[in-house]
């Protein structure tokens, strides 16, 4: 997801939300698988015309909730650097009041 300038929301779905939607594509994937394996020698035309979108919507929603974890991850290393800094910056004015 981009981030547009009109909206001002984030790049990245919200991490409360990445767990589920990862666990609800696998098991509509698996639930397809299933549904083929247990019905291979009476499976249609029209069966693919629906397996195959559900396939490709549960990859791209797992791709999305990849991007996201990525995305947090990288917003987490920045947050521990700037904390780094900053207790870096409180050390050093301590260290010039008493010093």
């Amino acid at each position: 997801m981009r981030k547009t300038p009109e909206k001002g929301g984030r790049p990245a779905l919200p991490r409360k939300w990445i767990l589920p939607i990862r666990l609800a594509a696998c098991v509509a994937i698996l639930a397809a698988i299933a549904f083929i394996f247990f019905n291979i020698d009476n499976l249609e035309m029209s069966h693919l015309f629906i397996f195959v979108p559900i396939a490709g919507v549960c990859s791209m929603a797992l791709l999305d909730c990849r991007m996201s974890e990525a995305y947090w991850a990288k917003v987490d290393v920045e947050e521990k650097r700037k904390k780094k800094e900053k207790e870096k910056r409180m050390k050093k004015r301590k260290k010039g009041l008493t010093g």
